[in-house]
């Protein structure tokens, strides 16, 4: 496997956007990875959820990475919202926090700020965690760190446009944590839900006493209560909870679902 530390060439490659040809964007890239290798052959990773993105976000918005991982979105997010906008990114790992900051570097991004935190239900001292940030987990060879956690509420930001929620199962934590943040602002998001990884980050094992999608059931019903409904990434049609919780086995994968206030959708 190799580290992030030890990647020394930086690829260009474009992301396949549907509007038409993007920069070509810098990239440290280990083909053996996933997200590098999909980026390599296809210059997309997740096409749909960067489509949806694309389609989202404009220029001068206020937007959230929250989970950015190798920092793909952020860069996405950097270039769709210019020079009149703004990133928030956070990852709470410090390997991959690294490697999203190097590519703001290499991209020469002045429109993003990188936080190495945790987001959660509330604000907390740095306590030793570990997140996964890659599937399959081949880069999550690495000791728990000690990350700080912040709710995003406790920032009290004035803006927020549009979020990208992908946190391995920490998304119902901060959603709750967000609460008054959605009640203000209102932002899109385009949320990563997935049963198996709500379940393991409550502590709750596979055979618990767990009835099967009660944790997702739990986060899309709270943003319900937001004043939210859920539309598919794929072609931006109304999808209710329970075809979300429908859709193949959400205990073996995940499904990207986007999250607007009623009003919007």
């Amino acid at each position: 496997m190799t580290r992030f530390g030890e990647l020394r060439t930086p690829y260009d490659v474009q992301i396949a956007l549907r509007s038409g040809p993007t920069p070509a964007f810098h990239w440290f890239l280990d083909p053996e990875q996933l997200i590098d290798r999909s980026l390599l052959q296809q210059h997309l990773w997740e096409p749909y959820s960067t489509w949806a993105v694309e389609a989202l976000v404009k220029s001068g918005m206020h937007v959230l990475d929250a989970g950015a991982n190798m920092g793909y979105y952020t860069i996405l997010l950097s270039h769709l919202v210019g020079s009149t906008g703004h990133v928030l990114a956070f990852e709470a790992m410090p390997e991959p926090a690294a490697l999203t900051i190097a590519h703001c570097r290499l991209n020469q991004v002045e429109n993003a700020e990188v936080r190495q935190h945790a987001l959660g239900r509330k604000s907390a001292d740095p306590a030793e965690t570990f997140f996964n940030y890659s599937w399959p987990p081949t880069r999550c060879e690495q000791a728990p760190a000690c990350v700080e956690t912040i709710a995003l509420d406790d920032l009290r930001l004035s803006r927020l446009d549009f979020a990208k929620v992908d946190l391995d199962g920490s998304e119902l934590d901060f959603v709750v944590g967000a609460e008054d943040t959605l009640r203000r602002l209102r932002p899109a998001i385009l949320l990563e839900v997935c049963d198996y990884t709500l379940r393991q980050t409550a502590g709750l094992s596979r055979d618990a006493n767990y009835i099967y999608g009660a944790k997702t059931r739990e986060m899309l019903e709270f943003l319900v209560v937001l004043g939210y409904g859920f539309l598919r990434e794929q072609d931006f049609t109304r999808i209710t909870a329970d075809e979300v919780l429908a859709h193949d086995d959400l205990s073996k994968m995940s499904v990207n679902v986007i999250c607007q206030v009623e009003s919007a959708c």
